[in-house]
């Protein structure tokens, strides 16, 4: 992925070290071989910090938890399973883009973890 000016564009990933769910998430980032970069989302300055990034491109009520990846044009993705969707789309991954396994999956693994 490119930028305007020709150079790569990252993503940011914002995570909680050692979470499962971030962990989940960066590992969907680097298997793929996405770009990105990583915050810190720990207390007590991680969710201010985050909330203030994306305050108006988070819709209304929406409830800022970690993972997030904000992509390079500034919109969020939200919770780990989107995010690794969001990857595979990204490297051309078709078996994971199609969406409709995306929340079993997520309820499942949440069960597990």
């Amino acid at each position: 992925m490119k930028s305007t000016q020709g150079e790569l564009a990252f993503h940011e990933l914002i995570a909680i070290p050692f979470s499962p769910w971030s962990v989940a998430a960066r590992w969907a980032l680097l298997h793929l071989g996405v770009p990105h970069t990583t915050t810190s989302f720990a207390p007590p300055f991680g969710p201010a910090r985050a909330a203030r990034r994306l305050g108006p491109r988070l819709p209304p009520g929406t409830k800022l938890t970690a993972p997030l990846l904000v992509l390079s044009n500034g919109e969020p993705v939200l919770h780990a399973y989107a995010i690794a969707a969001r990857a595979a789309e990204e490297a051309g991954d078709l078996a994971f883009t199609d969406g409709k396994d995306i929340g079993m999956w997520a309820e499942r693994a949440d069960l597990a973890m």
